[in-house]
């Protein structure tokens, strides 16, 4: 099998993967799987000959559909979880602030009461 065809099949794979959408447990089997078949998308990226058959353009062609099909989906389930993470960090430090609300208050502007 040439690399431009390995190279549509894997991007087959990681469109229907990625159009599954993201799910909302279980999310590292998810992320790890898009993981890898980017990883091997872009070792045959490396290993395509400079000149191309008219078979192997009309297959660059899909290739290219397909990325513009799931790309936008790609980037939405990547906000996503960014905003997730963003969550994930605010809570944790407004559930540590609650359990010890004096950890970090500063000196600045303390009064001392001193009765002589």
């Amino acid at each position: 099998m040439g690399t431009i065809s390995r190279l549509l099949e894997i991007t087959q794979q990681l469109s229907a993967h990625v159009m599954k959408g993201l799910p909302k447990e279980g999310r590292e089997p998810y992320i790890q799987r898009v993981n890898d078949l980017l990883d091997q998308r872009e070792a045959l990226l490396e290993e395509i000959p400079a000149h191309f058959t008219e078979e192997e353009k009309r297959i660059g062609l899909a290739i290219l559909q397909l990325n513009e099909g799931f790309e936008p989906e790609l980037d939405r389930q990547l906000n996503e979880i960014k905003r997730d993470i963003m969550l994930m960090n605010q809570k944790k430090t407004q559930s540590a602030h609650y359990a010890n609300p004096y950890a970090s208050v500063s000196g600045d502007g303390m009064f001392f009461d001193k009765k002589n």
